[in-house]
């Protein structure tokens, strides 16, 4: 089956069924248009999800706000690969010049 990010209607809003306008995601991880959940817990004495009726606990959270979270979280680890990467090259260097230095040995001793 496929995930839910390649069904086309992912970016639907379960509530108001058009393409998402100002889009937020609940803490359960479902996305609806800020008015549409803003109208929809205006009836609500407790604030659940539309789809999953799960209560929310966690506050909306603008979608632009989690991408920013998300390309934080890839930039630091991508640093602690790029400084991983930096030692193995290093290490790799430093063999490969040990390895130069025995095979000169090797060849001065075999004449």
């Amino acid at each position: 089956l496929p995930s839910r990010q390649t069904r086309p209607w992912v970016l639907i809003c379960a509530i108001c069924l058009d393409f998402f306008t100002d889009p937020v995601i609940l803490g359960c991880g479902h996305n609806f248009c800020r008015s549409c959940i803003t109208r929809s817990w205006e009836k609500q004495e407790n604030r659940s999800c539309p789809e999953c009726r799960q209560v929310t606990q966690r506050v909306m959270c603008d979608l632009k706000q989690r991408e920013e979270e998300v390309l934080l979280r890839m930039e630091t680890n991508l640093r602690e690969i790029q400084c991983k990467l930096d030692s193995v090259e290093q290490e790799l260097s430093e063999l490969q010049t040990q390895m130069g230095k025995d095979a000169l040995t090797f060849l001065q001793v075999k004449r």
